[in-house]
This record gives structure tokens, sequence and C-alpha cells, in this order.
């Protein structure tokens, strides 16, 4: 199975997520803290999805799903709140810049572990002579656990040195 298929609908659960987030949400105090520390967010989001990888792996893949719901219904809960309250642009200016890339590499973090659960079932059951190949398999796994990284940290500098730039709360 390739991975945009498993990508595709964790993507699908999301923006159900995010919808039904923007649906329930109610007007909201909106007063961001815009004296960010740049390590702590980092630290922060990658502890976060390092426990997610190791909660994935425990829970057969379902713990991916939860945060993919969990994560794109609060985004939706705050930022729909806050445009009710300072109207969707403001709401907007802060999220947009590192949100995009913070909810794709949650995207694909919840992503890999059912993935790699999907594929090598299919794997011993179809094909159990391939198993040989499992060094490009987890390759493939290493450079996507690279790329979320490598998100999360474009996505911390983005909402530290950037996103307060562009504030209009």
């Amino acid at each position: 199975m390739k991975f945009s298929y498993v990508f595709s609908l964790s993507l699908a659960i999301g923006i159900g997520s995010l919808i039904l987030g923007l649906l329930l949400s109610n007007p909201v105090d909106t007063n961001p803290d815009l004296n960010l520390d740049f390590s702590q967010i980092f630290l922060t989001n990658s502890k976060i999805h390092i426990d997610l990888l190791i909660n994935s792996i425990i829970s057969l893949g379902i713990g991916s799903i939860l945060f993919i719901c969990y994560q794109f219904f609060i985004v939706g809960i705050l930022v729909g709140g806050a445009s009710q309250t300072v109207g969707i642009y403001s709401a907007l200016s802060f999220f947009w810049i590192h949100g995009v890339i913070e909810l794709l590499a949650a995207i694909i973090v919840a992503s890999i572990i059912p993935y790699v659960y999907i594929n090598l079932f299919l794997l011993i059951v179809k094909h159990p002579s391939k198993l040989t190949n499992l060094s490009t398999f987890f390759k493939f796994i290493s450079i996507l656990i690279f790329v979320n990284f490598s998100l999360v940290f474009l996505a911390a500098l983005l909402e530290c040195y950037v996103a307060p730039l562009f504030v209009h709360i």
C-alpha cells in the first residue's frame, strides 16, 4: 500500500475533525502570548510526536487516528472561536503561518505507524519471500520521520519569529 493512501485518509479524518471543531466552537478570549521560546516550542512538539510514535506502536495505530482527530478538532475550535470574537482574518493571522506546516507534520507522523502495520501485514500475508526487502522499507520510514521533525523545526521557527509579526488581534 502506498503512503499517499494512508496520508490521504489521515488528511480526510483531520479535515472532518477541523470542520466539526469549527462548527462547535464558541467565542473565546483572544490574547495570544507573543513572547515565545523557540526551544520550548520545538522540544514540546518533538516530545508530542515521539510520544505519538510510541503510543501508535503500542495501540496498533489507533493512537494516530485519535491524535489527528484531537489536533484538528482543537485547531477548529480555536480558529472558530477566535474568528467569532475578532473576525476570521485576525484569527488566522497567528495560525496560518506555522499552523499549516505543523498540521502537515501531524498528518505525516500520524500516518507512519498505520502505514508500517498495514504494509508489514500485507507483506507477511501476501509476499513472505519479500521480507528481505525490509531495509528499503525502513529507509523510507526513516526519511518520513526526518521530514516530520524538519517540519516541526520549521513550524517552531515560524511560530516564534515570523507569526508574531503578522498578528492582527
